[in-house]
Order: C-alpha cells, then structure tokens, then sequence
C-alpha cells in the first residue's frame, strides 16, 4: 500500500470526522497501524465492524475496539491471534456475534491463528453473545464446556476445527463432550457446525437435547449409520442436514423417510450411500426431488493418457448452496488469501466442473462430475452426493 501524502491524509481524516453517526464500517483490505487513527471519529457509534479482508495484528485490533464502545457484530481474520481476542473481550461487552476467519485456510504450517485461549476470553467478557463462527486448529472439551456455560443463550454455533479428525489436544479424547455441552446448556441453538473427531455419542447428544436445531453440518465424524439415525430421529425443527465424508450409508439415508417429510433439505457428499440406496429414497418419497451425483472413473498417468482408477472426489457444488451466507467463506481456490462468499457445508473444498447432466425417468436426476482434487479410491458401486429439495405442491 503506498503512503498518503499529507493532504489525502488531512481529507481522509476530515471525511472520517464527519461520520459521528456510523453504524456499519466494512471493506477494509489494507490496514496499518499509521491509518487506524482516522478510522476512530467514526467508531463512536458502530454497531458491525467487518474486518475479514484486513490482515490485523493484535495490538491494531485492540486499539480500534478501544474507540467502539457500541459494537454487537464483529468479524476479524485469525491473524488477530488470542491476545486479539482478549481485547474482544475486554472491550465488547455488548458483543452478539463473532465471526473469525482464517486468513490462509490451506496453510497447514501456519503459525498464527487462534485456540481456545482467545474464544474463551471473548466468552468472559461478552456474556450476550448468541452467534458464532470459528476457525481454528485446536480445542478442547473443557473450553468448549465453559464457554457454553459462560454465554448459554448461543443460538449458532459454528465451531470448525480445521484439521478434520482433530481430537482434544490436551486429553486426545473424542469432541464429543464438548458438542453434548453445546446441545445440553444451549437450549435456544437453532443452527450447529460440528468438527474434530467425533464418534456416534455426539450424535446421539443431538438427538437428545438438540429440541429447536433447524440446520446441522457434519464432516468427517461418527462410527457408524447410528450416528445419523440419532440425528434423524430427534431434532423435531431440523430442516436443513448437510453431511459430508462420514460413515453414513444406506440404513443411514433410509432411516429418515418420516423426517424427510418435514425437512427442507438433505446434502450427502462422500458417504457410503450406495445407487439402489437412492433409488429406493426416491420410490418410497415421490414428493421430493432427489439428485444423485455419480462416481466418475477418470484416467490419469505421466502422459495425461487413459488408465481406470476407482476414485472418490471432493468438491463443491454451488447450485445446491441456497440461503449463501457471508460468514461461510472460503472459495475454494488454493492460491486466494482472503475469504470469499460460498456457503460451506463445514470444511473449504475444491470447486467443481459439471461434465455432463441429464434428466432419468422420473424424479431421480444423475450428472457426472470431475473434479482436480483426487483423494480416495473406492467401489464403483458408491455415489459421490446426493441430496433432496422437498417439492412445492399447492398443499404446501
């Protein structure tokens, strides 16, 4: 960013003093420590301050929050670190929602970011927080207990642990306490991301205690078809179930036929749902549009020339994303360091390319899809996605 000379800096700093009233400053891409004093006339009175393109350090971040005595909407990459976080919580008490983004989501050596330090310090001292989304790279049982019990009235709770698999660093038990703490004491939650690892017990707390759940993302967790069926068979309000790289098969997907009559939508990628598993959903359930996403074999070798290989492919496809949400972002793309504006079921993934789609008799829709990102070899016999929209009908 190149320096301002004294006269944009004098008009900057005379517009910005103009702006007693505002409520919602976002857009920043660049900011340093010279700068961040302009910005301080027009805090006075903020109520969302949007930070998630701006590469800020701890001691920036804290000396904007100084000046925003209002705030209840804040979003901020991880670059901000814990001690960022502890000055969230030490001048935020009005703070609703928190949103922190990873600045480089691929970089599994990065060596900033965020842990349970800082989401506990913000739960100490933002008691009416409701609404969170947060990307780390590890937790543990113990602090996700607390926080729940320091800020019960959360309803989302959008924790992503972003090494899939990730046990409690501490203890290297299972997140499962940590997600029953969720479910048991937030009794408002409405919307849960679920990650690290995770056997069936998680899903059976769901079940169990999750009574006004609407929307639920899972990826790479539970043991069996049984954590699914938990989830399937309570949550009365679920409307919207994403599922991807979990264990899940056909008793899985064939356990909720009731529920499907009351949910909006169901998203499975990469689970072990086979083709007559989603036929026979699509015979018993006339009502809902069922689309299937075939296993593709593709040939690749030194040459770029043909040779099968059974593979699984990870991917996302956008048209099945509705209701996009800002928090949920990272585009996909390896190369870009800032977020973008896709929904994310619960993990970044690779972006897809639609080769070829035809409509099946009757309601069951196949398209093959080829995606860059090759990670698994599996049976023929297993689909990659498959997901429903409820058909609208004048009785609805």
């Amino acid at each position: 960013m190149p320096e301002l000379t004294a006269c944009q800096y004098a008009q900057l700093e005379n517009a910005f003093s103009q702006l007693k009233n505002l409520s919602t400053l976002s857009g920043l891409w660049e900011a340093s420590a010279p700068y961040l004093p302009l910005l301080y006339p027009a805090c006075t009175n903020l109520t969302f301050l949007n930070l998630s393109y701006a590469f800020l350090q701890s001691h920036e971040l804290e000396s904007l929050l100084c000046q925003c005595p209002h705030l209840r909407r804040l979003w901020v990459l991880d670059t901000v670190g814990d001690k960022g976080l502890e000055a969230v919580g030490s001048n935020c008490p009005l703070l609703e929602e928190l949103r922190v983004f990873p600045a480089d989501p691929f970089d599994e050596e990065v060596v900033h970011g965020v842990t349970e330090a800082g989401f506990l310090a913000v739960s100490y001292g933002c008691r009416r927080l409701h609404y969170v989304l947060y990307f780390c790279r590890q937790m543990t049982n113990a602090a996700v207990s607390t926080i729940v019990q320091n800020c019960p009235d959360f309803t989302h709770f959008r924790l992503c642990i972003m090494n899939p698999g990730q046990p409690d660093y501490l203890t290297n038990e299972p997140m499962d306490e940590a997600f029953g703490a969720v479910v048991r004491t937030c009794t408002k939650l409405q919307r849960l991301s679920v990650s690290g690892l995770l056997t069936d017990l998680t899903f059976e707390y769901i079940g169990q205690y999750a009574k006004n759940l609407e929307t639920l993302s899972v990826a790479f967790a539970g043991s069996s078809d049984r954590g699914m069926q938990c989830m399937l068979e309570g949550c009365p309000k679920l409307r919207k179930l994403e599922i991807r790289d979990c264990p899940f098969g056909n008793a899985a997907l064939l356990s909720g036929l009731e529920k499907y009559e009351s949910m909006r939508s169901l998203w499975m990628s990469a689970c072990n749902v086979t083709m007559n598993g989603c036929r026979l959903l699509a015979r018993e359930m006339p009502r809902l549009n069922v689309e299937v996403y075939k296993i593709c074999r593709i040939s690749i070798n030194q040459h770029d020339k043909p040779q099968h290989a059974g593979i699984r492919m990870q991917f996302m496809q956008l048209n099945d994303l509705d209701e996009v949400d800002e928090a949920s972002r990272c585009d996909g793309s390896p190369t870009n360091q800032n977020p973008s504006h896709l929904e994310l079921p619960s993990w970044p993934m690779h972006p897809v390319k639609v080769l070829q789609k035809q409509e099946a008799p009757g309601h069951l829709t196949c398209s093959n899809l080829l995606s860059s990102n090759i990670r698994f070899p599996i049976s023929s016999s297993y689909v990659h996605e498959v997901s429903f929209m409820k058909r609208a009908t004048s009785a609805d």
